[in-house]
């Protein structure tokens, strides 16, 4: 996601619509709502569907449930594409907090310049079944997920890679 600085008149009518005064947030626009933003208000995640700006629109908390994510998709008009579901994949882990924290889809790195092989989609009806590396608790996993329709994700595997066994792209 590419964060952009929110304008006075837009941080404005957040901090009227969420009822507290903000100084500074920044906005990313989401490719698979037809009007969707997280948006990052002092370190405090929020995903902004259903309005024309980023600004207006109904605001769930991203909390680290499935929950606020999965309100949003009943009223964001959310669209799941071959060429959207890394990306819906992507945000959703990077918002769900297990015990270790959060669940990062990795898309070609690895960190300390380790490169690793990008997601695999996968599509079978409507239902998208995805291969790809994950990061969480500091260890890295090859995952396999399915996303459905309406936004729901299911990690079918989850296989921990010992750094040794780590597959990398030249």
């Amino acid at each position: 996601m590419e964060f952009r600085r929110m304008t006075g008149v837009e941080v404005k009518e957040l901090s009227a619509n969420l009822k507290r005064p903000i100084e500074r947030a920044e906005a990313a626009s989401l490719p698979f709502y037809k009007n969707g933003f997280c948006v990052d208000v002092e370190g405090r995640f929020y995903l902004v569907v259903g309005g024309e700006r980023v600004d207006s629109g109904t605001i769930f908390e991203l909390t680290g449930s499935s929950d606020p994510i999965y309100g949003g998709n009943l009223i964001g008009g959310l669209t799941i594409t071959e060429d959207t579901v890394v990306a819906y994949l992507a945000f959703f882990c990077e918002f769900i907090k297990g015990e270790e924290g959060e669940y990062y889809v990795l898309e070609g790195t690895a960190g300390d310049g380790w490169m690793i092989e990008g997601p695999v989609v996968e599509k079978d009806g409507e239902i998208y079944r995805i291969k790809c590396f994950t990061r969480y608790g500091g260890r890295l996993y090859r995952c396999r997920y399915e996303v459905m329709p309406a936004g729901e994700v299911e990690m079918l595997k989850g296989e921990h890679i010992d750094i040794e066994d780590f597959p990398t792209v030249n």
